[in-house]
């Protein structure tokens, strides 16, 4: 199952970096330089420790997996990555 797992979000990466690339941020993409991967372990700190070894100018990052009430307050992985990087993060909703 956890091959099957790893195979599913290398599937969803690909076709998300497709769509980015094929629309090309709506014109907005000048002078970016896009890398994606998957990684194992705690997400907060991989996030921290790969932006750190990758040089990242800016983190991207979405508020929350939460609904009803929890969906107003950031996730606990976003709140880490926020607090624990000096480099600019734009959280999306």
């Amino acid at each position: 199952m956890d091959e099957e797992l790893r195979e599913a979000g290398k599937k969803s990466v690909e076709k998300f970096k497709k769509k980015i690339e094929d629309e090309q941020c709506a014109g907005n993409c000048k002078n970016i330089k896009m890398i994606t991967m998957i990684k194992h372990g705690q997400p907060a700190d991989v996030i921290l420790k790969t932006a750190s070894q990758e040089g990242v100018d800016k983190i991207v990052i979405g508020k929350s997996g939460k609904q009803g009430l929890e969906r107003f307050l950031l996730g606990s992985t976003t709140e880490r990555v926020v607090r624990g990087t000096k480099v600019p993060v734009t959280i999306v909703v």
